[in-house]
Parts: C-alpha cells; structure tokens; sequence
C-alpha cells in the first residue's frame, strides 16, 4: 500500500522489512545485530542526534526548579516505584517528590494521599515538559525520557532493566 517505509526501534532483535530505520540510542553493539535483520537497501539512522522529540522539549523556558522527579516509564507495574517512593519520602532534602505515573498503575491513589504533604502523583499527562522542567533531579527507568530530560538540562539517576539499556 505504499511505497517506503520507516521503522522507530530500539531493540535490534526483529526482522524489518523497511526502507529507513531509525533507532534514537546511543550507539552501542547491540545495534550492530542490525545488519542480519534489515534489508541491504535500508538507511539506518542511529544515535541519539536523529532524536524526535516534541516541540516542547527543545524550548529553553527559565522555570523555577525544586523537587525530585521519579517517572520509571507508563507500563511500570512493578514493586520497584512504590519502594523507590519509599525510600524518598524519609528525605525531606529531595522534597517536594514530583511522582509521575499511568493510569493503569494500581497503588495511584494510595500515593496520592502518602504524598499530600511530600509532592504529588502526576497521571497520564499529556505535556509533561513543564513538570520535568520543574524539578531539581529525576530518578528514571531508561528510555525515551532520558533523552527528554536532556534537551531540558534535567539531570537524571537513570536505572536500566533490559540489556539495551544497560550498555
């Protein structure tokens, strides 16, 4: 039905039959599987300078900036944020915790009320720049908002859990 066709991964463990790929991490080995799953034809686009990240994230707006940011990704269905929230509740010095997360996670409102006096959870937003934007530090599972956080000059602990990531 068409006639080129572009991939966005980030995994190099598939098959593509496309005619660009792009994948926005950083150079690393496990891109190099790559060349055994594209066609010869196919244009790679590698690193985090073909990065395509929304308008917002490149505006260099002066915000006032204060708190903690924990974000560790939409699909985070894990034990890993509710004891990572807390241990940070007991350090006022990271105060005010800027806690983002999907509506699908599960213990949402149960943070809500443990963090009225310590921050605030934050759902589904569909901007979350000024929020990054806000804090002093984030605490993030690897991935696109890692990149996200440096277009804004956010400094990051980033914690990986896949091998793509930790390399």
């Amino acid at each position: 039905f068409t006639s080129k066709i572009m991939v966005i991964d980030d995994l190099a463990n598939r098959h593509h039959d496309c005619d660009f790929l792009l994948d926005q991490n950083e150079p690393n080995q496990i891109q190099k599987q790559y060349a055994a799953l594209l066609p010869q034809h196919c244009v790679q686009a590698i690193g985090w300078t073909n990065l395509l990240a929304r308008p917002e994230f490149y505006d260099k707006v002066l915000q006032e900036r204060s708190g903690l940011l924990v974000f560790l990704g939409g699909g985070d269905h894990s034990e890993d944020l509710s004891a990572c929230i807390e241990k940070l509740l007991v350090f006022p010095k990271f105060h005010p915790l800027k806690v983002l997360v999907s509506s699908d996670y599960m213990p949402l409102a149960h943070w809500k009320v443990q963090l009225l006096n310590h921050g605030q959870a934050h759902c589904d937003l569909p901007n979350p720049a000024p929020l990054y934007r806000s804090a002093n530090l984030a605490v993030v599972r690897c991935g696109f908002v890692s990149y996200e956080l440096a277009l804004l000059g956010i400094p990051a602990v980033n914690i990986y859990t896949s091998p793509v990531q930790s390399e």
